[in-house]
């Protein structure tokens, strides 16, 4: 029959040897021969006999080469083995409630050019669940060997037990722990494998012995610092990464050495801006320090987004005039020197441009314009920010204001107490240190003046010191002394005669009082800046008979989670809590939307704080149609004339933050300078305060009005999930089914034949002989890392008994359900065998002869095939690329194509055959089509590699200009020789190594797609 030049052959005995002729070889006795290629330096030579032409293989004469469970499960296996940047294979990798918003971190950072982003969404959005779910995406597409969680002490329980969500277990590291950690790092020159996943707070990581080691007297520890070479971390989770927000202190030195020695590194916090965009730029900086080298690399990158912004805003109003609005807000971006460097040459911007300016705009163009557009976003690769107005309704928050005056007993001791300290102040201190001691000794007499008047009375000194285990309060205490100072004796007696009638308490008891009548929970959340306000009420509640219990940092974390479930549980229950006081550090990070009401003791001076506290209870999954926020005021003083005023008017307690960080960043400022001033009188201070107020009300309703449009255009919800239910519609994610049949596939070979069964509510039974388990039990050994982790150890310890069967499920919600079951997911210990054991090898071409009813894509006969793609390029990718042509008209057939996978994860045996000279035919056209479809990929990959490359270049050109404007004029001013010398001298090295890393990054420009076939065949469709 002969072969020519460039046909797909294979060898009749061993279809897995697939290749092109390359060569027709002269015959030898009258046989023809021919060279195959069949890889790099792979080339072998064979008589016409032994080949058979690929057509044969895919069902050109009748017979199918795989049978359809068997090409699925193979197929699988493939895509499991070798990770596909366009899957997601995490999408039912947990225990968890499936919310499709969840999901658009880890796809981000999936297409990100480092796998390095800050996860700022607003609090109760559930940025938890959000790691979970990259640590599961990471650990199925590339080995994940170790995990460091860094949160401060009152959130590791929380994050250990909700790891274990995720099938995880990670072990606390306490002193001594952290200790041997250092120590096995040291003289091993790794991170000690038994604590491969870890969790270390805050407050232990960040002291100097753990950091710089101890080497004084006898004794001798490494620091982390020191360690030679130093840990390496796969992946790296930052929680609460405000806590590093200020250079120069440990916390920040901390996460900065945990970035360079990670590969991956997810910083999590719902307020990155606490007071100025500098907060934000400390946090970038840590997780990308070559494009935020400086400050003003992220003042330069920013300029452009305003205009972006105001273009999308545009085009969600959807008038009329959107489409020239928006082309005059995207030129004004490209016009900023960021833009000229990244935007005016991102193809995204050319396409919208080209969008816009048609003849009309669609809802899916218009739709197609604002993603590409808030991609354009020079934040969007490494910011990920859902608001909670994003997602749908929440809760309502329904506010209300307890005005609670003094007695006047109470009036005349808080009056002299507040002059008696002035006094003494002023023989001490410069006015304006006593203003600061003065405004935090008026917020302690205002949030509960009993409380302070009883240390007064107990102490012949006091101080502001220990007020208050606030993070913000730590950099304030040296202005505000915290050396004791004497008590008045005239003070301390009027203290000891306070009359013990306390109105606010009483008011705060009838609430109690009034909760616990009403239906739902009962339960109150109490929060209070002040640790003394705490304790007092602790006591005078307990006497009251209200089961309550306090949580502040001084509670250990295991005390904290007992006290939480106590708080959680049913108040029927005699173990349950009626009330749960917290400081502002009590509560941080853990959840409490089972209960629906909450008060403010005091009220916040920083926005955040406000923010952060009624967001434990308003947050995803609250039961509640809303919840109360009850705030208790002390008229006359500056906490409820200057911040309650300020803050309700802006709706605080009645809204979310949502897009207000920057406008309550600046008056979060002017507040606190207005109050601390000391040439200003109280009735200047009201006015002044009240200007700031109105001039924050009008930017806040400015900046609220510009994004309430947002639902108009294309309901926020399709807006956040569409690429996510692309994904699913396209195949592009592992199902349950799929995995199913994998393991089915696995357990039916002739070294196992174990079987499932299935059982009630989703739950299934796995049964193998003695001999199959020892044979499986030999396969997860040879794996140890698979071994070492909580399915592994699971699985172990079943094989090695004589339990008749093992409970599995590949459903998230019988595994949600019911702890116990193994719950097999991508990265489980027997799917990862399975896929060893199945995945073809590599240059091994699946083959099937397959046929599927659905409606959705038109009937007929298909030729097609499935083709790897390896972009390389600055961005790495691999891509799974379907390709389809109509056998009867010898055409591309896009429909098919875009649904191919899902097509084929479904499609099951057919009985119709194909000619092969059509088949071969068909073939042609499909190379040709497949060739021209990766020309065209390799432009557009060419182009967004040139971006990705521009952006580091624009950061990179933007530094090294200011240190040659900055060496410059240091050089301009040198008089002395020998210092002249020495900054000319640094200017030639900063040029020479600005110089290298150019060279470096232009190297990388350009792109290539290098394509390998997995799969190939015939589909037939029809609309049974």
């Amino acid at each position: 029959m002969g072969f020519e030049v460039g046909q797909l052959v294979m060898l009749r005995v061993d279809p897995a040897r697939m290749g092109p002729v390359i060569a027709v070889l002269p015959a030898v006795d009258g046989r023809a021969r021919y060279r195959v290629f069949h890889g790099p330096g792979a080339s072998r030579d064979y008589a016409e006999d032994q080949l058979v032409t690929a057509a044969e293989a895919t069902g050109g004469d009748g017979a199918d080469r795989l049978r359809p469970d068997e090409f699925r499960a193979q197929l699988t296996a493939a895509r499991l083995r070798h990770p596909l940047t366009d899957h997601i294979y995490a999408l039912r990798a947990a225990r968890i409630r499936f919310v499709p918003f969840q999901f658009r971190p880890l796809l981000r950072l999936a297409r990100a050019d480092e796998p390095r982003l800050l996860i700022a969404d607003n609090v109760g959005v559930g940025k938890t669940i959000e790691a979970g779910l990259i640590m599961k995406e990471l650990a199925a597409r590339q080995p994940l060997d170790t995990v460091l969680i860094v949160c401060p002490k009152a959130l590791t329980v929380k994050w250990r037990e909700e790891m274990r969500r995720f099938d995880e277990d990670f072990r606390i590291l306490d002193a001594s722990a952290l200790r041997y950690c250092l120590n096995e790092a040291h003289l091993e020159g790794r991170w000690p494998h038994e604590y491969r996943r870890s969790i270390v707070h805050y407050e232990l990581l960040r002291l100097d012995p753990y950091l710089q080691g101890e080497h004084e007297g006898r004794r001798n520890t490494v620091g982390l610092f020191e360690l030679d070479p130093p840990p390496h971390f796969d992946l790296v989770i930052a929680d609460e990464a405000h806590h590093a927000r200020t250079p120069g202190t440990n916390a920040h030195q901390v996460a900065k050495y945990l970035s360079e020695i990670s590969t991956a590194m997810v910083l999590l916090s719902a307020t990155p801006i606490q007071t100025s965009s500098q907060d934000l730029f400390t946090l970038l900086q840590l997780l990308r320090p070559d494009l935020f080298p400086e400050p003003q690399a992220l003042v330069d990158m920013l300029e452009p987004n305003r205009y972006l912004t105001a273009a999308v805003r545009a085009l969600r109003e959807a008038s009329n005039q959107a489409p020239d609005i928006a082309i005059a807000q995207l030129a004004r971006a490209a016009a900023t020197p960021w833009g000229r460097r990244t935007i005016a040459i991102d193809p995204r911007y050319q396409a919208t441009l080209r969008r816009l300016g048609g003849e009309s705009l669609t809802a899916e163009d218009r739709v197609r314009c604002v993603t590409d557009i808030e991609e354009l976003n020079t934040l969007a690769p490494l910011v990920n920010r859902t608001r909670r107005r994003d997602i749908g309704p929440f809760t309502l928050r329904e506010p209300h204001t307890i005005a609670v005056g003094f007695t006047p007993a109470q009036q005349e001791f808080y009056d002299r107490l507040l002059q008696a300290r002035r006094d003494e102040l002023l023989r001490r201190y410069d006015p304006t240190i006593v203003a600061l001691i003065l405004v935090t000794l008026e917020r302690q007499a205002a949030s509960c003046l009993p409380a302070l008047a009883s240390r007064i009375a107990m102490s012949d000194t006091f101080s502001t010191a220990g007020l208050t285990d606030a993070p913000e309060s730590e950099g304030d205490e040296p202005m505000r002394g915290t050396s004791a100072l004497p008590v008045d004796s005239d003070l301390r007696d009027l203290a000891r005669a306070l009359p013990p009638d306390d109105p606010k308490l009483e008011q705060l008891v009838q609430l109690v009082r009034d909760a616990q009548a009403a239906p739902g929970s009962g339960k109150i959340l109490l929060f209070s800046y002040f640790l003394h306000t705490l304790d007092y009420l602790a006591e005078r509640l307990a006497a009251a008979g209200v089961r309550v219990g306090i949580v502040t940092g001084r509670t250990d974390e295991l005390d904290r989670q007992h006290l939480r479930d106590r708080f959680r549980a049913e108040r029927s229950l005699p173990e349950a809590l009626d009330v749960l006081l917290s400081s502002e550090v009590g509560c941080e990070g853990l959840d409490y939307e089972f209960c629906d009401r909450l008060v403010n003791y005091d009220i916040p001076w920083n926005p955040m704080r406000v923010e952060q506290r009624i967001g434990r209870i308003d947050r995803f999954g609250q039961r509640s149609p809303k919840v109360l926020v009850f705030n208790f005021v002390t008229p006359g003083t500056v906490e409820e004339r200057v911040f309650h005023r300020c803050w309700e008017r802006l709706g605080l307690f009645s809204d979310t933050l949502g897009d207000l960080e920057g406008v309550l960043g600046e008056i979060v400022q002017d507040l606190n300078d207005l109050v601390t001033s000391t040439d200003l009188t109280g009735a200047q201070v009201d006015e002044r305060a009240r200007q700031l107020a109105d001039n924050a009300v009008r930017l806040a309703e400015e900046t609220r009005s510009l994004g309430e449009a947002s639902a108009d255009l294309l309901g926020l919800d399709e807006s956040l999930t569409r690429d996510l239910d692309a994904l699913v519609e396209e195949g592009r994610a592992v199902t349950e089914q799929q995995l199913e049949e994998l393991l089915r596939e696995f357990l039916a070979a002739p070294s196992l034949s174990g079987t499932i069964e299935s059982s009630p509510g989703g739950a299934l039974r796995m049964r193998l002989s003695r001999s199959a388990r020892t044979a499986l039990t030999a396969m997860l050994d040879a794996q140890a890392a698979l071994a070492a982790t909580r399915p592994g150890q699971q699985l172990r310890r079943w094989l090695s008994s004589n339990e008749p069967g093992f409970a599995i499920t590949f459903s998230v919600d019988a595994a949600t359900a019911d702890r116990s079951l193994a719950f097999l997911t991508p990265t489980h210990p027997l799917v990862r065998l399975a896929v060893n054991a199945l995945a073809p090898p590599d240059g091994h071409q699946l083959s099937a002869r397959l046929h599927i009813s659905d409606e959705g894509v038109p009937e007929g006969n298909y030729l097609f095939a499935v083709d790897t793609w390896e972009t390389i390029a600055a961005r790495p990718e691999f891509r799974a690329v379907g390709f389809a042509v109509d056998l009867s008209t010898f055409e591309p057939a896009p429909t098919i194509e875009r649904r191919l996978l899902a097509l084929l994860a479904e499609a099951g045996t057919a009985d119709i055959t194909t000619a092969t000279d059509s088949v071969e035919k068909a073939r042609y056209v499909l190379d040709a089509h497949a060739e021209q479809r990766r020309r065209a990929a390799v432009a557009v990959a060419t182009e967004i590699s040139d971006v990705l490359v521009a952006r580091r270049l624009a950061s990179l050109e933007a530094h090294h200009d200011r240190v040659a404007q900055r060496l410059a004029e240091q050089l301009a001013v040198a008089v002395e020789p020998r210092i002249a010398r020495m900054r000319a001298s640094e200017r030639e090295r900063a040029k020479a190594h600005y110089q290298q890393q150019r060279r470096a990054l232009e190297e990388r420009r350009g792109a290539d797609i290098v394509s390998h076939r997995t799969a190939q065949g015939v589909l037939t469709v029809t609309h049974d």
